[in-house]
């Protein structure tokens, strides 16, 4: 990418910005050209503040949150599990067209709630941007048995890391650590949006 491109990211239910995973992907985006816009919801503040856990807010308002967070000029946006899922939530409203967003990155979707049958993908058909999914083998919240099957359309794109749980961590019959994972991923990132600005 000949400049950097703009980035909106936030984090998962439980873990903050602040988290070693986040950190580390964050300085990967860096050195593949991106520039990066990182940012807690309300609740995780509050967390960090009072040391007290607390479940995050209603979807409305973390979609709120994720929109005021984005600065002019970007159309790319991404999230850590839940924060990914409220990612493709806000491309999927329309009330948020405004925005512009052209593509979703998400790593690790939450497909399958806690002991639930039901696949947290009934917004997907009104997703207009691109959306790419980095998803472990091992992923307990969606496996390649769980989501393969699924008729997922055509701009809903699966990227499956071998071997890498939820959190990324990858068997060590692998011999791949968790940076060159991430590592990988970034630069994946990058490689699509080069192809997208030539497309285009």
């Amino acid at each position: 990418m000949s400049t950097p491109s703009l980035l909106t990211l936030t984090h998962g239910a439980g873990a903050s910005i602040e988290s070693l995973f986040l950190q580390s992907l964050i300085q990967s985006l860096k050195l593949n050209a991106f520039d990066v816009n990182a940012f807690n919801f309300d609740y995780m503040e509050t967390i960090l503040k009072t040391k007290k856990r607390r479940p995050p807010e209603k979807m409305d308002k973390l979609k709120l949150q994720f929109a005021n967070n984005i600065k002019q000029g970007t159309t790319c946006i991404a999230g850590k599990s839940m924060g990914g899922r409220v990612a493709t939530m806000l491309a999927a409203d329309r009330e948020f067209d405004y925005l512009n967003i052209k593509h979703v990155f998400v790593w690790g979707y939450p497909f399958f709630a806690p002991k639930k049958d039901t696949p947290r993908i009934q917004h997907f058909d009104n997703i207009q941007a691109q959306v790419h999914i980095f998803q472990g083998t091992r992923d307990c919240f969606g496996k390649p048995e769980q989501i393969d099957p699924l008729k997922l359309p055509s701009n809903i794109h699966i990227h499956w890391i071998d071997g890498a749980d939820h959190d990324f961590k990858i068997l060590k019959c692998l011999n791949r650590s968790t940076q060159q994972t991430i590592d990988h991923i970034t630069k994946k990132m990058r490689d699509i949006l080069e192809e997208a600005t030539i497309l285009n």
